[in-house]
Formats: C-alpha cells, sequence, structure tokens
C-alpha cells in the first residue's frame, strides 16, 4: 500500500492578504495535481488536520471538497487540528465542517484505537490537536502509521519556542513505523533505523514569510517501508506573493500605538476606571442620556 502524505490544506474561499493571484483557483489546481497523484500512484491520501482554514467552513467550500473527493473515488484519512474545531474545542467534534465531510463518505476521521486496513496489512492511528499520542503495542507483520496534529519543529521558529522536537518525537514513539505531523507550515523529515517522521508543510503558501517555502509531498511505500518526497508544481513566489499588505498593518499597529500613547497622556493611571471615564465623558461632551445609559450597565 501506497500512502500520500500531505500537511495543512487550509482549505478557503477568501484568499489571504499576501496572495495577489486568484488563490482559489491555485488551491484548486494544487489538490487536482494531489489527487492526480494518488490515482496514479493507487494511494491513499493522508491529511493531518487544518484541512479547512476556519470552522465552520462556508456552504459552497463543503460540497465543492466533497463533490471533488468523491467523484474520483479517493481514500483519505485526517484528524482535527484547532482550524478544524468550533472555538478549537475537542468537545464540538459533532459541530465541525470534517464531520460533514465523514458523514458523506468523502474523508475516515482516524482517533486513538486506529483503524487496522487488514488486506493492507496497515493501521492508521490519529490523534487530534491537544490529545495525547496514544501508546501501542507493535504487531508483527503490521505498519503502523500515526497521524497527529501537533507542533513539531526540526529547529525553533522564534527564540525560546516550546515545541517538539521531530527527531526526539520519532525515539519517543518506536511503535509507530511512520509519523506524520501538521500545524507547522516548514517542510523537513527524520529518519531513524528505517523509521520516518514527515511534516510537508502547507499546501498553499498563504503568508509573505512563506518566500521560500517549496508545498511537498510524501509518498511512503508500506510493503518496502521507503519514503520519498516530491515537489508539488507552482508558481514563482514573487508572483504570487505580496508585502504590502505587511506596511498596511504596520502604518496600523503604528496609530494604535500613538492612540494608546495619548491615552497614557490624556488620562491619569492613577484613577480608577469611573474617574478616567467620567474625564473620557467631558472631555469628548458625551450626551447625558448617554452616559446614563453607560453608568446603569456598569
Amino acid at each position: 500500500m501506497k500512502l500520500i502524505c500531505t500537511g495543512d490544506w487550509h482549505l478557503r474561499e477568501r484568499p489571504p492578504e499576501a496572495r495577489r493571484d486568484d488563490y482559489f483557483q491555485e488551491q484548486n489546481k494544487k489538490l487536482d495535481w494531489v489527487f492526480g497523484l494518488a490515482k496514479r500512484e493507487g494511494a491513499a491520501i493522508v491529511q493531518p488536520g487544518d484541512f479547512f482554514n476556519s470552522n465552520p467552513p462556508t456552504e459552497f467550500l463543503k460540497q465543492w471538497i466533497i463533490r471533488k473527493i468523491t467523484e474520483k473515488g479517493l481514500r483519505i484519512y485526517t484528524v482535527f487540528g484547532q482550524h478544524d474545531l468550533l472555538h478549537h474545542s475537542l468537545q464540538s467534534l459533532d459541530r465541525t465542517g470534517l464531520s460533514v465531510l465523514e458523514a458523506a463518505g468523502a474523508v475516515t476521521i482516524l482517533n486513538g484505537r486506529g483503524v487496522l486496513l487488514v488486506k493492507e496489512r496497515v493501521r492508521l492511528v490519529g490523534c487530534h490537536w491537544g490529545q495525547e499520542v496514544p501508546r501501542l503495542r507493535r504487531r508483527e507483520g503490521v505498519t503502523t502509521v500515526l497521524v497527529m496534529h501537533r507542533m513539531v519543529i526540526k529547529e525553533p521558529l522564534w527564540p525560546g519556542q516550546q515545541a517538539d522536537d521531530g527527531a526526539v518525537l520519532l525515539r519517543k514513539y518506536p511503535e509507530y513505523d511512520l509519523i506524520i505531523t501538521g500545524d507547522n507550515h516548514q517542510c523537513f523529515m527524520f529518519e531513524s533505523g528505517g523509521r520516518f517522521l514527515f511534516n510537508a508543510g502547507s499546501l498553499m503558501r498563504m503568508t509573505a514569510s512563506q518566500f521560500t517555502h517549496e508545498p511537498t509531498v510524501g509518498i511512503y511505500d508500506t510493503k518496502g517501508r521507503k519514503f520519498r518526497t516530491v515537489k508539488i508544481p507552482c508558481g514563482p513566489s514573487e508572483k504570487v506573493l505580496s508585502r504590502e499588505h505587511i506596511e498596511v498593518v504596520g502604518e496600523r499597529d503604528e496609530r494604535l500605538r500613538k492612540f494608546i500613547e495619548s491615552l497614557k497622556e490624556d488620562y491619569e493611571v492613577g484613577l480608577s476606571f469611573r474617574d478616567n471615564l467620567q474625564q473620557f465623558f467631558e472631555a469628548n461632551k458625551v450626551e447625558q442620556s448617554i452616559q446614563d445609559l453607560i453608568w446603569e450597565n456598569m
């Protein structure tokens, strides 16, 4: 059996601020390429969470991806990332777009018990965002794969970042032949004694910080336990990504900073909230009826 190992898809209708092209069309092309690869390889697809960019996804987005998957007869296994959850809560699993996809037969949501594919002698185990990694006993002749949404790193993304190191994680859970992780949008892989940990990164380049990101998938052969990576075709970053929104955000932050500074100058920190509020009313000539309404609700 072969597995196409992908990363965070973050499916969405509206484009990110950094994109200057037809983002939805490019997203569609990327999926067509991944789905085509799966068909050519006779492989199932593994998606490690953050399937959607937000929950709930739009009605259009749900019906679009359900049709896209079911018409091609694909097998897709996934877990919940925080972006797939309502208020990032695991208590909301039944109120998610991903659950709708499973009910429609488009995906299989993995859990800690795992799914045993008897014919292929493969066990797929899921670990949703915020969950602990399931500990299992190895089964002779069965390839065991963990699909997990958790921040795993090759090196810190910023000074002092607290996250699981991929090499350490691979050593910590020897019962898994392959660990597929999501959440980190960078691509990297670790290998130890014929076992692998693979983090594909994001399917799409969504921010200006991803100028050097190359969307990638992994292909894992469960029989020979061999792993290889393939780059997803995409255009040059300078044609699809813009830094203009960074300047806009910077200007907005500067205005906010000046506003906060003005508050520090205009109002006395030592006064109580009520005193400062009264001072605000007087300085801005707030109508008495509005003042009364505010006081009544405090």
